[in-house]
C-alpha cells in the first residue's frame, strides 16, 4: 500500500486523520499489518498470526472459502438456475 507525499504531508498537518495509531497490527488475510506513522503497510505475508497455515491445510481452505462466499454462493445459484432450466420436467398424467 503505496501512500504519496501529498497525503503524509496532509495528515502531519492535521487535516487528514490517521488512520491507526503507530504500533497496532491487523490481518488483512493472511497478511499482518502494521501502522506506521498513521498509516497501515504490510508488515509479514503469510502469517501465522492471521490464521496462515505453512503446511496448507485445512486453516488456509476455509480462510479461502470464507474470503469468497459470496461468489461460490452466486456461481452455486446460477448452476442450479440452468440446471433447472435444461432438465426436462415429467409430464403429469
Amino acid at each position: 500500500m503505496a501512500h504519496d507525499v501529498d497525503h503524509l504531508l496532509a495528515q502531519y498537518n492535521g487535516e487528514i486523520p490517521p488512520e491507526c495509531e503507530d504500533g497496532e497490527t491487523r490481518c488483512n488475510g493472511t497478511t499482518l499489518e502494521k501502522c506506521l506513522a498513521g498509516l497501515w503497510y504490510p508488515w509479514e505475508e503469510n502469517s501465522t498470526e492471521c490464521g496462515y497455515t505453512p503446511n496448507g491445510d485445512e486453516g488456509a481452505i476455509w480462510e479461502w472459502i470464507k474470503e469468497n462466499a459470496v461468489w461460490l454462493g452466486a456461481g452455486g445459484a446460477a448452476v442450479a438456475g440452468v440446471l433447472l432450466l435444461i432438465i426436462p420436467k415429467k409430464k403429469q398424467k
